[in-house]
Formats: C-alpha cells, structure tokens, sequence
C-alpha cells in the first residue's frame, strides 16, 4: 500500500480496551523515524472518533498545520514528522479493531479520491482477512473439542473408581478450554464444601470458591467460571 500511494510511512495502529493502543506494524522510508511499538493515547479519541469510525469514515489531511488540529494532536504527529495523512479504520471481530494509517513526511500532500479509494478498500480487506482467519481458527477450535471430548469420553468409559473420573473431566476440560486452574469440591452442608483436588499452572495459588457445584474451573483471577454440578457428591479425603 505505502508503494501505491508512494507515502513516506504506513502502519497498523490497534487500540485496547481503554481505547489507546499501540503501532503493531510499520514499514517507513529510510530518514524518517520509526513510529514501530510506539504507545499512542488520544484522550479525546473515545469521546470524538469512535463512531465516525465505525461508520467507516476515512480521515485526509492534507497538511496537518492547516487542519485545525488540537496541539495534543499535533504533537502525537510531530515526533515521527509528519506532514500529512490519511486514517481508515479496521473493523474486525465485530468492532473498530484498529487503524490503517499512511504518512507523508517529506511535504504535505493533497490527497486525490481514486488515492482514498484504494487506502479505504486495503483497509476493509485487512478487516475481511482478520475476519476470515478468526472464523478458520474457530472452525479448528471446535475440531480439535469435538475430538478431545471423544477422547475425554473414552479415558471416563474405563476409569476405575469415581475419583479417576473426576480427575479425567476435570483436566480433559482444563486443556480444552486452556484454563489455568481446576477445583474439584465436594460438598458438607448447602453452599458449603471442602477443596478434594487442585491442579494449576505455575503461578497460581490455590483458593476457595464459595459455590454449591463440585467442580469450578477459573480462567485466572478473573470471574470467567465454567460450573458443572453433580447431585451426589461423594466424600473423599484431599489427595496429594
């Protein structure tokens, strides 16, 4: 794209939850400085840009001076020498992902509408590829559960004792689903129980879940939790 458009700078800018972001990737001319990893935050971005965006506005400056720019703008612009620009978003994965960004460093530049175009379309095609991807790596992700499950199925069909059981599902279900812990609980009253077994990757210390199902598992700290209950526990003593 930098080579169509013969700018001087392009880049995939891509914003995290609070709407700043950084520069995950960038090809530029050589006498410029490089914008690559740089952390960018506009606090008036999710006030002024989000929705333009989503509608798919693609934003050209001719010359930033003569833009009316905010000076926190220009000077978000200022240390990687730009002097004109052109700004579309990426929607993927059912939001604005990032930006598709392209400079020119050298001389302002008046931008013409086939140029636009074309910046607008690469920037959808980024979005449709991100798209598309998400969907495959779905698509093998299902794959791959449907035959873990078969596998988890299998190993349960000639556990021993009740114990093993659990102990199959529980970490069949950990690998699956990639969580970083496991519990399995057996109840002493209503809402009450005792850890029977843990497993964890490095890192993670072991903690009570005050919940009624035998078997919790948590995706870090956070309250993403997968319950399956079981309506007759059974007593064991905590295992090694």
């Amino acid at each position: 794209m930098r080579e169509a458009l013969k700018t001087d700078r392009a880049l995939v800018y891509l914003f995290n939850e609070k709407w700043q972001g950084a520069v995950v990737a960038e090809t530029v001319g050589a006498g410029f400085p490089e914008a690559l990893g740089a952390n960018i935050a506009d606090p008036c971005f999710a006030d002024q840009y989000i929705d333009k965006y989503l509608a798919g506005r693609v934003k050209a400056t001719n010359n930033i001076y003569e833009a009316g720019l905010s000076d926190c703008y220009l000077g978000q612009l200022e240390p990687f020498a730009v002097k004109a620009n052109l700004v579309a978003p990426i929607l993927a994965y059912d939001k604005l992902h990032g930006l598709l960004v392209t400079h020119q460093c050298s001389t302002a530049r008046a931008w013409q509408e086939p140029e636009i175009t074309f910046f607008k379309q690469v920037a959808s095609q980024v979005g449709v590829a991100l798209d598309r991807m998400n969907y495959l790596a779905q698509k093998d992700l299902a794959l791959y559960r449907t035959q873990k499950l078969s596998e988890i199925t299998s190993a349960i069909s000639t556990a021993a004792h009740v114990g093993e059981v659990y102990k199959i599902a529980t970490t069949g279900v950990r690998e699956s689903l990639k969580t970083d812990r496991w519990l399995s609980i057996y109840l002493t009253k209503p809402g009450k129980g005792k850890l029977w077994q843990s497993l964890s990757t490095g890192g993670f210390l072991e903690r009570w879940v005050p919940t009624s199902p035998i078997l919790v598992l948590l995706r870090n700290t956070s309250a993403n939790i997968w319950q399956v209950g079981f309506k007759q526990p059974p007593i064991f003593t905590r295992q090694a």
